[in-house]
């Protein structure tokens, strides 16, 4: 959260977090999480130990100790969204819309007082 402050100083920064993080990030991520690596797993562990499996190596990169699970459980759970759909668009929404709201729930705090709190 500390690190996504800069991000979110002035509206052409939250602007520019939004595109990255809101757009951009959920679509790599997506890509190479259940696109690539979910995929190969679930070929070789089936579904269940391939959600987990993938999970578990998407959540290595968020580096914060504090958000590792809760990453984690979104991990599998945009790992099952793509299986029950289909498609990375379905994840990629969900995974989308999951860091836009986290964006701008933390960009109203810091500029217009809304409850401090964070959810990963």
């Amino acid at each position: 959260v500390d690190d996504l402050t800069i991000l979110l100083e002035s509206p052409l920064r939250f602007a520019g977090a939004l595109l990255f993080v809101g757009i951009l990030m959920p679509w790599s991520e997506e890509l190479l999480f259940r696109g690539v690596i979910y995929g190969w797993m679930r070929e070789r562990f089936g579904v269940g130990a391939g959600a987990v499996l993938s999970a578990f190596v998407f959540s290595l990169p968020h580096l914060y100790p504090e958000v590792l699970v809760p990453v984690f459980i979104l991990g599998i759970g945009f790992a099952l969204i793509y299986e029950w759909t289909g498609t990375l668009w379905a994840s990629f929404a969900v995974h989308a819309a999951h860091n836009t709201l986290h964006l701008v729930w933390l960009y109203l705090s810091l500029h217009h007082g809304a409850p401090a709190f964070d959810f990963v």
